[in-house]
Parts: C-alpha cells; sequence; structure tokens
C-alpha cells in the first residue's frame, strides 16, 4: 500500500496582524499532518462549524 501524504496548514491571525475570529478558539492554528488531521477531525465531529472551517482549510 502507498504512503498517503495529507497537510493541513491553519494560519495564525495574530501573525498577519488581524484579530482572530472566535472558531481560533476551539481550533488552535498550526500545521497538522497525517493523523493529527483525522484526530482534529474525530476531536470536533460534534462541532459543524469547526468542521466547515477545517474543510474551507483542506480546500485553500
Amino acid at each position: 500500500m502507498e504512503d498517503r501524504w495529507l497537510e493541513l496548514s491553519i494560519p495564525d491571525p495574530a501573525e498577519h496582524g488581524e484579530s482572530p475570529e472566535p472558531i481560533y478558539e476551539r481550533v488552535k492554528p498550526g500545521v497538522y499532518q497525517g493523523n493529527q488531521v483525522v484526530e482534529l477531525l474525530r476531536e470536533h465531529k460534534e462541532d459543524s462549524e469547526a468542521i466547515q472551517f477545517i474543510a474551507d482549510m483542506l480546500e485553500e
């Protein structure tokens, strides 16, 4: 089976001089790789806004 690589980068708005939106209190900025992305999704499985935010970040 081939290795699959998944990376999710959630930028920190403070690094760009922006005010963070409330979602950043639940989904922390950072770089998530492979199983870390899966863990992040599982952690927020009951939070549809967080799941949508993560999906949007993956799409970018």
